[in-house]
């Protein structure tokens, strides 16, 4: 934040508005191509009737829609209060939200069946939904890097306080599973590790910034409600 402050007002804007369209831009076209995906595997299936395929029809969906909400939020978000210091927590957060791209590509060393397929689909779909949920609770306070807007409880939120971290791995779980591999395991096992740095940057970025965020802490587990 000191940094920031040996700019004019004007560059700092001028800045912010270009991270805000370049993110966009990366993310919405990102959305297409996932469109144009969606549309392929459609057009190459006639039985929608099938369960399975259903199931990686709304994968597939959940996943545009959930790239589109990210791709129009980075423009309309709010400005953060404050960020996380240092150069850590922001490779932290770049690893950790593109590492998991990587996963698709790698190659499967285990062959492949019709029930690993589908338990795999069910978990990107489920990971997607949530991840959706989250977004949508997150709003205008929605960032990739760790910084603080306004302390968000409501929604999936209310529930744990990592819900989108939680719904992103589930999902990675799942193209894991699709993927099966030494390598896939080893991406997704360092995957895992990054996102509890983040949360770690980010609880104590927040503690500082929100004097209610340790009562809520208190109030509300990292992950799993009840539990963890």
């Amino acid at each position: 934040m000191e940094g920031a402050r040996r700019f004019p007002a004007g560059f700092n804007h001028a800045w912010d508005m270009t991270t805000r369209v370049v993110a966009s831009a990366l993310f919405l076209g990102i959305m297409a191509l996932k469109l144009q995906d969606l549309e392929a595997f459609m057009a190459a299936r006639d039985a929608i009737a099938d369960p399975g395929v259903a199931i990686q029809i709304l994968s597939r969906a959940a996943m545009v829609l959930f790239v589109a909400l990210v791709g129009s939020l980075f423009l309309v978000r709010l400005r953060p209060v404050a960020k996380a210091e240092g150069a850590r927590p922001r490779l932290a957060a770049l690893a950790g939200t593109f590492l998991s791209v990587v996963l698709p590509i790698v190659p499967a060393q285990v062959a492949g069946s019709r029930f690993r397929s589908l338990a795999a689909t069910v978990l990107i779909l489920a990971g997607t939904a949530v991840a959706v949920v989250a977004v949508t609770a997150l709003g205008r306070s929605f960032s990739l890097m760790p910084e603080a807007r306004r302390l968000v409880t409501r929604g999936a939120y209310r529930f744990v306080r990592h819900p989108l971290y939680f719904a992103e791995d589930i999902a990675a779980l799942g193209v894991v599973i699709e993927n099966l591999s030494i390598f896939s395991v080893v991406i997704f096992g360092i995957d895992v590790a990054i996102q509890f740095r983040r949360m770690a940057y980010e609880e104590a970025l927040l503690e500082r910034v929100f004097p209610d965020y340790q009562r809520y802490r208190e109030r509300v587990r990292r992950l799993i409600p009840g539990i963890y």
